[in-house]
């Protein structure tokens, strides 16, 4: 990555894979449709991934399908305030700029959070 100018740096933004994006937002909606309508998931369409939402639904302790949901809310809730942390760390401090990073690694996770990694902090 080339050096990026003070202006660049304060604004710096890198948005999700569009492709990686729907997939995760299937996945979240998958993840709570499995809670709060769990007759709605064409499991019978989603191969390995609809058996073990059909066993996490119907047929293992309830609990699990709440514990699922709750630890990956609890995992980009986490993610998304480390993001917040190192966009300071990093030189980003145009606020939209650090909405952004916010929004889409509370959304995205990883997939967005890794390009925020990659920069490299600015030079003192």
């Amino acid at each position: 990555m080339a050096a990026l100018s003070d202006r660049e740096r304060a604004c710096y933004f890198v948005p999700p894979n569009p492709i990686l994006a729907i997939v995760i937002t299937f996945g979240l909606w998958l993840t709570w449709g499995l809670i709060y309508a769990p007759d709605i998931p064409p499991y019978k369409y989603l191969g390995p991934l609809g058996q073990l939402c059909h066993f996490l639904v119907y047929e293992a302790d309830p609990i699990w399908k709440y514990v699922t949901a709750v630890s990956v809310l609890i995992i980009h809730v986490i993610e998304s305030l480390i993001a917040l942390y190192f966009t300071g760390k990093k030189g980003v401090s145009d606020p939209m700029a650090k909405f952004k990073w916010w929004i889409c690694t509370l959304l995205f996770g990883y997939f967005t959070f890794r390009h925020l990694v990659k920069l490299k902090p600015k030079q003192q």
